[in-house]
């Protein structure tokens, strides 16, 4: 471990643990990726909760796709629903892409092929890579090609 990293997670913790929410963020990024401290999806995902717990989008975004992967917590779609749809409703990209999917698949969520469709939009329309190419996708082959494609094994 570089103790530059060390040092760096030293700082950035006591910060977090005073409440500051972007920081709170970045330890859950630092735990992730094993930067200065032991790799832990655990940890990360328990630094991310804080944050979004006091409305940081990024980790709210983030804890969506935590729950949804399973990666540090019990993999929980309803969880993944409710945290990538208050980050999507602050206009973060990411999540409403994310949010897009889980309607598409009716994973967590009621299925509902407008309302995936919506979001998606509003996530291509910021420019997001996966949301521009899913949106190329439903174009040319239609939302049931896409759940198929979702299905089957890569």
């Amino acid at each position: 471990m570089n103790q530059s990293d060390v040092e760096a997670a030293h700082w950035y913790e006591k910060a977090a643990k005073q409440g500051d929410v972007r920081v709170q963020f970045r330890m859950g990024i630092l735990y992730k990726e094993g930067r200065g401290v032991a790799k832990s999806d655990k940890e990360a995902a328990r630094w991310w909760r804080m944050a979004a717990s006091q409305g940081n989008v990024d980790a709210q975004c983030q804890l969506g796709f935590v729950f949804k992967n399973g990666e540090g917590v019990a993999q929980n779609d309803v969880e993944a629903a409710r945290w990538l749809r208050k980050a999507a409703e602050q206009g973060n990209a990411r999540a409403q892409c994310g949010l897009g999917f889980l309607y598409l698949e009716g994973h967590g969520v009621p299925k509902d092929i407008e309302l995936a469709i919506q979001w998606i939009i509003d996530a291509a329309d910021q420019g997001h890579t996966d949301a521009l190419e899913l949106m190329e996708f439903l174009h040319d082959r239609g939302p049931a090609a896409m759940t198929k494609k979702m299905q089957s094994p890569s």
